[in-house]
């Protein structure tokens, strides 16, 4: 793609990296587009409050470290529309990461369909072990990310958080640059802040990419399944982003911060369908 993260959003970027993928302002529009030229299953990211399209299958994706904030709707909360409306239109939940608890979230519906899930460093994250690294990332949770390459063996000796979305600016990337020469280390962030990156910058510092991994997958499959055999046109699967919809962790502010890793803890095993 030759469009900047300024012009069509980081994300929309990760996604034309995708052997197929269509970004557009109108989703009808593109989802009868790509109909059109030969697709029969459409994943919507962040499509959970679309409703010019009729849905198949969706899934809400949840941070499971943070669960649904303090369970109110926008302005006064995280949520885009209340736990009990969201839960009666989706078909299952996928909890990401670990768990405060090895017991159900309460504020999960009795017996509904949810899927332990984890974000997994690459072969590239993993060769960081034992470098010096300064990271730095504009995520919904950039502690996540600072977690990881602890998890990976990297040395951080300092870790800065900006907003979700954060445009860097040219005076911003030469502070970052100086930063990591004066302490003699590795600039490191992730695949999402790298496309909001400008291509001159993105060749002096290391991104460290994450993949989904399901425990089980078993489920997901299942819920595929039924489907597209249920459906006899393009099926259409969304999937709410976790990113949004939850509150980013305090402190979180765009100053320099180091933090403490999270101690370890049992993630909770879902029940299946409904």
């Amino acid at each position: 793609a030759r469009d900047t993260g300024g012009q069509g959003g980081d994300e929309p970027l990760l996604w034309a990296q995708l052997p197929v993928g269509w970004v557009g302002a109108d989703r009808s529009a593109t989802a009868k587009a790509a109909v059109a030229a030969g697709a029969q299953a459409l994943v919507m990211d962040d499509g959970f409050q679309h409703h010019s399209l009729h849905k198949d299958l969706s899934f809400i994706v949840i941070d499971a470290g943070v669960g649904h904030g303090n369970g109110r709707v926008i302005p006064a909360g995280p949520l885009r529309e209340p736990l009990r409306t969201g839960f009666a239109r989706a078909d299952c939940a996928i909890l990401i990461g670990e768990p405060a608890s090895d017991r159900p979230p309460p504020w999960l519906p009795r017996d509904f369909s949810c899927v332990p899930a984890r974000l997994a460093p690459t072969s590239e994250t993993h060769g960081l072990a034992g470098r010096r690294v300064v990271a730095f990332a504009g995520i919904g949770r950039p502690r996540k990310f600072f977690d990881t390459l602890r998890e990976v063996g990297a040395e951080l000796v300092e870790t800065i958080s900006f907003p979700d979305h954060h445009p860097y600016s040219g005076p911003m990337l030469m502070r970052l640059e100086r930063t990591a020469d004066v302490r003699d280390a590795l600039l490191v962030t992730t695949e999402k802040d790298a496309m909001r990156l400008p291509a001159w910058f993105r060749k002096r510092i290391e991104v460290a990419p994450v993949r989904l991994g399901f425990s089980d997958p078993t489920l997901i499959d299942e819920l595929l399944a039924h489907a597209l055999a249920d459906s006899g046109t393009a099926s259409a699967f969304s999937a709410l982003d976790d990113e949004p919809y939850f509150v980013p962790e305090d402190g979180d502010d765009g100053d320099p911060s180091h933090h403490e890793e999270a101690p370890a803890t049992t993630p909770w095993r879902g029940r299946g369908r409904r």
